[in-house]
Order: C-alpha cells, then structure tokens, then sequence
C-alpha cells in the first residue's frame, strides 16, 4: 500500500529516454500537493505487462473517500478510465481498454468539472460534474499503487502534471503526434495503431528485455525517467527530442529530485479492495 516503504523500481528504454519498470509490488510515491485546484491535466506514456481490474497507474486522493485513479482496466466491462470515488463516484470511461506490451499515451483533463480523457491524441470521453477532489495543499499522490488494490505491472514514461492548466484538444494531439512521428531505433512505434481492439483482461507477458537491470543496479541520481514538471511557467522540454508542451505553471521535478520514495506492497495487501465497489454497477 502507499503507506509501505521499501519497494524496487528499474529501468530498461522507454518511448524518450528510460523508462520506470513496475514489477506488480512497487510504486512511487510523489509529492504531495501536486494537484491543489480543480483544474489539472496529466499525461503519461503507458505498457501494461498485464491488466488487472482497478490497478492504478496515477493515483492522488485527500483521503481514502476521495481520490482519483487513472486504470487501464477499470470497473464494470473494464474500459480504461479516469475513475474518481468513493463518496462521489465518477467513470469517465473511454470505451475501449489499452493493450498489454505495447505503448499507449493516456492524458486527462479536468476544468472545475468538466473532464476529458485521451488516448492515443484522441478525446475518448467528455463529461461534467466531475467531483472536485484536491480542495487542500496536502493530497497524496502516486504511481502505480494505491490504498487497496493489485500493483501495477508494466512500464511508465514521461509523466507530466500540469496543475492550474487545461492542455487543449490540439495540445494533447500534437504531444502525442510528435513521438508517433520519430523514430525509435530498435522499438515498436509507441501507440500505433487504433485504440480499442484488445481484448479485455488480456494478462500476455512481455517478453522484450532491452536495456533492463536488475534491481539494485540503477543509479538512481543519474537516469531520465522523463516524470517532468515546471515552475518557470516557460514550457516543458523533453531532454532527449527536443518536442516542447506549452506554457505551464505547473511542478517541475524529476522522480531523482523528489528521492524516489519507494513503496512496497505485501502480498498479503495486494487484494484488498474497497467494499464500497460492490455498489458500484
């Protein structure tokens, strides 16, 4: 759970730079009070090794009846969702549920209640009254864990969190166009493809191995794990293309600055859910 220290993350090449390798028992902890408002946007790079219902990939709550939960395999049939409870319960679900070992960009956005999310450039859900979680400076933010469910197994790149900024339509699109347009040497090209023809549940192992390490074995002051963030209000740069997402007032850190508080989940922890979700289709 995110309360547990002590987990391992590596790290092996990602769509810009490395990637962070979950294993199904670690996540990361990130700042707290990185979402303070009720206008954010985040956008994320993700490759499930296995989909698992509820797992998180961002998480952030103010408490346990409070939170949001980007899920690749969410509740009810299984869509990929911004998913929000536990008070007031939210599925901005997208209709069609990323794959496994193949790279997908995810992004959401939230202004004063009125959500979209993203995947591969495209607006796959637009709805209102999206529940108005981050009403204090102190939220808890996460990586790939939460309070009750299965960790997530799989690969995350280029994180960016813009707090008190809405991307736009186009933003997101030309983001997401940019790496779809160059080339990556020795990879599959990330996203390609139409989202939503993937079989729900799918659990396939990956089995490409470039560039990874064993635990343990990575520097942790030195690796581009492209998780970005500004201050400057000058845009976001990624360090390795070139490509610049607009103007943002946004956090900006790296996972290396914030010392990559590790988590580490019990097996014992891993399937504990909320009971409130039997309620919930």
């Amino acid at each position: 759970m995110i309360s547990t220290t002590g987990g391992i993350i590596t790290f092996e090449k990602g769509v810009d730079g490395q990637a962070a390798v979950f294993n199904g028992e670690s996540g990361v902890l990130l700042p707290k009070g990185l979402i303070s408002s009720n206008t954010y946007s985040i956008s994320l790079w993700l490759n499930p090794k296995e989909l698992t219902q509820y797992t998180t990939t961002f998480f952030g709550s103010k408490d346990t009846n409070n939170w949001i939960s980007l899920v690749p395999f969410g509740p009810g049939q299984g869509d990929t969702m911004l998913w929000s409870g536990s008070k007031t319960w939210y599925d901005a679900a997208t209709g069609i549920q990323i794959p496994t070992n193949k790279w997908t960009h995810v992004a959401a956005t939230v202004n004063n209640g009125e959500v979209v999310v993203y995947v591969n450039g495209k607006a796959m859900y637009t709805g209102s009254n999206f529940p108005d979680i981050f009403t204090t400076t102190d939220a808890v933010f996460a990586l790939g864990v939460n309070y009750w469910d299965t960790p997530f197994n799989g690969l995350m790149d280029d994180l960016r969190v813009y707090s008190n900024k809405v991307l736009s339509a186009s933003e997101v699109n030309e983001y997401y166009t940019s790496f779809v347009n160059a080339e990556e040497p020795g990879t599959d090209e990330p996203g390609g493809g139409d989202p939503g023809n993937n079989e729900y549940g799918s659990t396939t192992q990956g089995t490409d191995n470039s560039g990874k390490q064993g635990p343990g074995t990575q520097n942790l002051g030195t690796v581009n794990t492209g998780i970005q963030n500004n201050h400057s209000g000058t845009g976001v740069q990624s360090e390795n293309r070139g490509e610049t997402l607009p103007e943002t007032a946004t956090n900006h850190y790296t996972w290396f600055a914030i010392g990559l508080l590790l988590l580490v989940i019990g097996g014992n922890a891993l399937f504990i859910l909320n009971k409130k979700r039997s309620n919930l289709k």
